[in-house]
């Protein structure tokens, strides 16, 4: 644990910069440094040490998905400036910061996604064209993959006005390629059948 374990240790190491050095560390390690930071910053108002909370949570999993969510949006709802990587520099000469907002938002949508709840997901999907300045297809198709799942019909029409847009030049292959999947499942009365959550299998057992 070597290092990781002395910064957890100082007081001087923010939260969010413990949650940043925790990215590179695996295995059992990593879940006692995110429930050390979770344990530790909980409680904290500090709009910083709400999001290192939130990506903590994420990283923890599914049964941690709705307090990630909770604090997620709580750091949106008041945010602060993210610091930057020391010494790092994107490629367009910015200061990178620790935490993009394009990945605080996409992982909001995933979790959203995973937890069933599609018109939160696709709002923070849509955000993320402009965090990636309009250079990820997925940032698009995305919202084409969860259209699907709410309404096979919805996911059609939603290609077929991308196609109109004027980022459709710019990614036409991937977005042909993705309509012509949903055109496919729409002529074979394609339904999105979620899986069985565990919990609510459990629950459904137990009252047999």
């Amino acid at each position: 644990m070597g290092f990781i374990k002395s910064l957890f240790q100082s007081n001087r190491t923010s939260a969010l910069q413990q949650a940043y050095e925790n990215d590179s560390v695996i295995g059992k390690e990593r879940h006692i440094n995110n429930q050390k930071i979770i344990d530790q910053y909980i409680s904290s108002n500090k709009p910083l040490d709400i999001l290192a909370v939130a990506i903590s949570y994420e990283r923890e999993g599914a049964s941690y998905r709705p307090q990630a969510i909770e604090y997620f949006e709580r750091f949106l709802s008041n945010p602060a400036p993210i610091p930057s990587v020391p010494h790092a520099i994107t490629e367009d000469h910015k200061q990178k910061p620790m935490f993009s907002y394009w990945m605080i938002y996409s992982a909001l949508a995933t979790l959203y996604e995973r937890e069933y709840d599609f018109e939160n997901a696709i709002k923070y999907l849509r955000f993320l064209p402009k965090e990636s300045n309009y250079d990820n297809p997925a940032d698009f198709t995305r919202i084409g993959d969860i259209l699907l799942k709410i309404d096979v019909d919805k996911a059609v029409a939603y290609y077929k006005d991308l196609k109109s847009q004027p980022i459709y030049k710019k990614f036409a292959k991937c977005f042909d390629r993705a309509y012509a999947d949903v055109l496919d499942k729409q002529a074979k009365g394609y339904k999105y059948k979620p899986r069985i959550r565990r919990d609510n299998h459990e629950q459904s057992k137990s009252s047999t």
